[in-house]
């Protein structure tokens, strides 16, 4: 008996051995990669801490989080996103009120800042949300509750402004502006892709200008304009893609062009009709401007 009490005891002091010195699967930290996600709560933070928060954890991780609430912001937020880095936005996110600064958030690098659950980014700031020249990563609005809203401004408003390259993507949420939703540089080269959500424009301004060789994708989401202003003003080097059923209120995708005296509008390219879709206007060289079409590049979403 003694002899089978011993041989049962070293028996389970070796399997409790082996489990205990068998390697955790997910890497010890809740990442399959050995890798987790920090978060950062924003809360009672300066912008110069939380700028030097995000980069440093950038240093560290390929992602990080932001959460919780900023108000009455007076200082822009410069962050470079360095390529394969990604900054989830969560936070609510509010500029002083008539703050007469150029952007709230200005953004570099080649990295991704995705907008999602619940994230909001207010301000009345000339651009809320400035794509530098020097950026050329994505941004992203995805679904759940996420806002980029435009208030009263001193001069006119942009609530995404993309100066030269770079890709945005509008998956859900929304984007209310003062003034412009989204709008591109002269020579920007921008990819603009909407597949969700709804921007708006309060002003007589149109909702979206895109130009400077950009190309705009709309295949889903909704386009509104509260005034007569166009949803959506392109310049004669830009291209437009629609297929899906997006809703463009007011149906006016127009073009505006340059002469001697500088830009004005042209007619009317293109009205749209909830049962025969679009209806375009154009003759002779400008007839390919639109195409009621899958995007080429649409594939790089999926």
């Amino acid at each position: 008996m003694k002899v089978t009490i011993k041989k049962a005891f070293w028996i389970i002091a070796a399997l409790v051995l082996i489990f205990t010195s068998c390697p955790n699967p997910s890497g010890g930290n809740g990442g399959g990669n050995g890798e987790t996600t920090p978060t950062i709560n924003i809360t009672g933070m300066t912008v110069d801490g939380l700028k030097s928060a995000i980069e440093t954890e950038l240093t560290e991780n390929d992602n990080v989080t932001i959460t919780g609430t900023m108000s009455d912001i007076t200082d822009p937020l410069d962050l470079d996103i360095p390529v394969n880095k990604t900054v989830t936005w969560k936070a609510d996110y509010t500029g002083l009120g008539l703050n007469d600064i150029d952007n709230q958030i200005a953004l570099t690098g080649a990295g991704n800042f995705i907008i999602a659950d619940g994230g909001k980014i207010e301000s009345s700031a000339e651009r809320i949300i400035d794509l530098r020249n020097d950026f050329t990563g994505t941004f992203i609005v995805e679904t759940g509750g996420s806002i980029i809203k435009g208030v009263l401004s001193l001069g006119i408003a942009r609530c995404i402004d993309v100066l030269k390259g770079g890709t945005v993507i509008v998956r859900g949420g929304t984007i209310e502006a003062t003034s412009y939703a989204i709008t591109t540089g002269g020579s920007s080269n921008a990819r603009i892709f909407i597949e969700g959500g709804t921007l708006s424009s309060s002003s007589g301004n149109p909702t979206m200008i895109i130009n400077g060789n950009s190309t705009l994708s709309i295949r889903g989401g909704t386009i509104t304009n509260a005034s007569t202003g166009a949803a959506v003003s392109v310049d004669n080097t830009a291209k437009v893609y629609v297929a899906g059923s997006p809703v463009i209120a007011e149906g006016k995708i127009e073009r505006y062009f340059s002469n001697a005296s500088g830009y004005y509008t042209g007619d009317h390219l293109a009205k749209f009709n909830t049962t025969t879709g679009f209806i375009f206007t154009v003759d002779g060289p400008d007839a390919n401007l639109f195409a009621v079409t899958e995007p080429p590049d649409w594939a790089v979403l999926e």
